[in-house]
């Protein structure tokens, strides 16, 4: 039996996951496609999971997954410590095309709705882009939010003033070195 999911999810948003040659990609634990354990954590607890099963997991019904992806995956494996990958760039994108589904809204995270969680992930991922704008990974981070530039700027006026202040930050971060139309 297959569970239904309640939120609504932009049909090309598991379509890009699937494109993507994970395995071919590094992240904060070797390979992005592979399946990681955290050696000093109990059973059950951070992993194991590789980084598109978590992109994926974002998007379930289950609060307690959704928590899992938003705190122990996709920050852990594509933004460890301030420091970003090869596929922190792909996994971006991803995240940018589940925000076109208004129905994250009613979707919790951590600190709020999921898609702050997202803005979060992406504010950070500009913050530090913007100090290696020449690499091939910024110009394909700043590519897909320009790509999706209607989409972000849709979320501006949150009644959640966070957001707007997220918003404004991203583009400001990749305009200073990428302009956006």
């Amino acid at each position: 039996m297959t569970a239904t999911r309640t939120y609504e999810i932009p049909a090309d948003y598991e379509e890009y996951i699937d494109s993507i040659h994970w395995h071919e990609l590094k992240d904060a634990y070797g390979n992005s496609g592979e399946v990681y354990r955290c050696e000093f954590s109990p059973p059950g607890v951070c992993g194991p999971q590789s980084l598109p099963t978590l992109l994926k997991q974002l998007c379930s019904d289950d609060e307690d997954k959704r928590m899992d992806a938003v705190l122990d995956g996709i920050w852990s494996r594509a933004y460890h410590q301030g420091t970003l990958y090869q596929a922190t760039p792909y996994a971006a994108k991803a995240l940018l095309i589940l925000l076109k589904s208004r129905s994250i809204v009613e979707m919790s995270g951590c600190d709020g709705p999921v898609y702050f969680e997202i803005f979060k992930f992406l504010n950070w991922c500009a913050l530090c882009f913007r100090h290696k704008p020449t690499e091939h990974a910024f110009l394909y981070f700043s590519a897909a939010v320009t790509e999706n530039i209607d989409t972000v700027r849709s979320y501006a006026a949150d009644a959640d003033t966070r957001i707007g202040s997220m918003i404004e930050e991203l583009l400001g971060r990749i305009n200073s070195v990428s302009p956006i139309p």
